[in-house]
């Protein structure tokens, strides 16, 4: 069950979540979280009924204000698994293949699994019904619902394929980054190093590497990127007394004498948490929220070729809110540059507000960067600027 309002999110209680039209539409009954997985033939290539897409579906209704998960899925072509509690009813668990509909109710129907040989559904049913109570159920009613409907070799080993292939898509861990990162301190104490979105955290994790095998690994792209969005030229790290415990200062060094980080530009600051969290984390899926917040064009730009060349380099994923045009604009030469990045890396979700809702259009690259399919609203406003300037 996700926590909707886990740092450095707050989205409030079910109220706040769902959609609200407004006027008899009033607001929905459940909301629904899902993740496409397209593209995959390496995973389906054994059958071709699952199609090339795999879907993974969570619904959530309301429970006391609070969002309360009610359905899970997975399900590619001809093929879906999926758990789902209706209210005052026992959960059912639905297997799906083109041998036909197997539907499940309670807990002790692992053994029945395995007596039908269903290797895939004993994980299954651990994961979906795991915080259920015991359910008083009759086997033989259950042997008769799944009588001749057994899925065959080739059909176990294509669900098998889906679930591997969907949950190896979200392995790894996930880091999410605050807006507006914590503010720089003059002289910092050495304290928890666990990771926080604000990057309180970074501070402590510069102190403990610097000068250690971490370190030298790190510093080249920590300080190739500063010179290259013209944030800083080297980071260093002074120590008030002799113990590795003792109190520390982040200097900045910037075409002359290194300064303390409160006395240069507040965007190193903002920039420096993040860049750090991505050199020094390995195959993670970073979501960041508008990471150009206190830099100028030039380093939003950098900041776009940095995490580009990290989904190569360290294998990362990202999911980045951002208004910067800088940034974007940069990501598609870089891939019409052939740099870091391929058109199919990259989807860009333009936002676009009409009446009450919000519709979402993926728009996709080509191999020059140009953008493919885009609405009508897209640089709308860009575009009356410019006009409105050469018209004066």
């Amino acid at each position: 069950m996700p926590d909707f309002n886990a740092e450095p999110f707050r989205m409030g209680a079910f109220e706040q979540i769902a959609n609200y039209r407004g006027g008899r539409g009033g607001r929905a009954e459940v909301f629904q979280i899902g993740v496409r997985l397209a593209n995959s033939g390496r995973i389906f290539e054994k059958d071709a009924s699952a199609g090339n897409t795999c879907y993974f579906l969570r619904t959530f209704a309301n429970k006391d204000s609070q969002p309360e998960l009610t359905e899970w899925s997975i399900e590619s072509g001809e093929y879906r698994i999926g758990r789902s509690v209706q209210a005052g009813s026992n959960p059912t668990f639905e297997f799906k293949t083109p041998s036909g509909v197997i539907k499940l109710t309670g807990r002790r129907l692992r053994k029945i699994a395995a007596d039908f040989d269903f290797g895939l559904i004993n994980w299954l049913l651990d994961l979906a019904l795991r915080e259920e109570p015991e359910l008083p159920i009759r086997e033989d009613a259950i042997q008769r619902e799944i009588q001749g409907i057994k899925p065959n070799e080739q059909e176990r080993e294509v669900l098998h394929l889906i679930v591997r292939g969907l949950f190896g898509s979200l392995s790894g861990s996930v880091y999410a980054s605050s807006p507006i990162r914590s503010q720089p301190h003059r002289t910092y104490e050495l304290f928890k190093d666990t990771p926080h979105p604000e990057g309180q955290h970074i501070p402590m994790i510069l102190s403990k590497i610097y000068g250690h095998q971490e370190w030298v690994i790190m510093k080249d792209s920590l300080e190739g990127f500063g010179r290259a969005s013209g944030l800083f030229d080297k980071v260093q790290i002074k120590r008030l007394g002799h113990q590795a415990s003792s109190p520390f200062q982040i200097l900045i060094k910037i075409k002359g004498p290194p300064f303390n980080l409160v006395d240069v530009g507040y965007g190193v600051s903002q920039a420096l948490p993040l860049v750090v969290e991505m050199l020094q984390s390995q195959k993670t899926v970073f979501l960041l929220q508008q990471p150009e917040v206190h830099l100028h064009p030039k380093a939003q730009a950098e900041l776009g070729s940095f995490v580009a060349s990290l989904v190569k380099t360290h294998k990362h994923r990202f999911l980045i809110e951002t208004h910067s045009d800088y940034l974007i604009d940069r990501v598609r030469m870089d891939i019409r540059d052939k740099k870091s990045l391929s058109p199919g890396d990259v989807t860009i979700l333009f936002f676009q507000r009409v009446g009450t809702d919000v519709e979402i259009h993926p728009l996709r690259l080509d191999e020059n960067g140009n953008i493919q399919s885009a609405p009508i609203g897209y640089r709308q406003f860009f575009l009356k600027e410019e006009r409105r300037y050469l018209r004066g």
